[in-house]
């Protein structure tokens, strides 16, 4: 930035990378990102003097996921469904259900969370599976494109 002719202040705001902000050569501006990034203003005031500031915006994105502890697939229309719950918008991109020994009981992929279509029923081919604890694990893509994985434990109840 330059102090132009009439001794007024100049500023000029950079990101490392472009459309985050609204304006690059303003006072204040808005800032836009999409994850956490470092802003840096430089500018020069009306009596020529340079200064530089910089601001580190820390982006905390509502990544929620969740997995009943525990359901009943007893046919009674309650919690008969193992489904994974989450934010709209999110993919599930793997969802697979384990025995103790590890065995692969259930396995899906592809679908939208929170889907009333798919889950567990609590059976393994095409019996039903005995009531205990089993091991679940997923893979989640956000609407940002980010991916994540979980794994837990749910209790199935007979």
């Amino acid at each position: 930035a330059n102090q132009n002719a009439v001794g007024t202040p100049e500023y000029i705001w950079m990101a490392p990378y472009e459309g985050t902000l609204d304006c690059t050569e303003c006072p204040s501006t808005r800032a836009f990102p999409g994850t956490s990034i470092l802003y840096e203003l430089y500018g020069i005031d009306e009596n020529g003097c340079e200064y530089t500031h910089k601001f580190y915006v820390y982006v905390e994105k509502d990544r929620i996921i969740a997995v009943p502890t525990g359901f009943t697939p007893n046919g009674d229309n309650t919690n008969d469904i193992l489904r994974v719950h989450g934010k709209n918008g999110t993919i599930v991109k793997r969802f697979q259900i384990f025995d103790r020994w590890g065995e692969l009981l259930y396995q899906e992929g592809d679908f939208p969370i929170n889907s009333e279509t798919i889950g567990w029923d609590g059976t393994f081919r095409g019996q039903p599976a005995n009531g205990g604890v089993y091991i679940w694990y997923l893979v989640v893509e956000y609407e940002d494109g980010m991916e994540e994985a979980f794994r837990g434990h749910t209790t199935l109840i007979r």
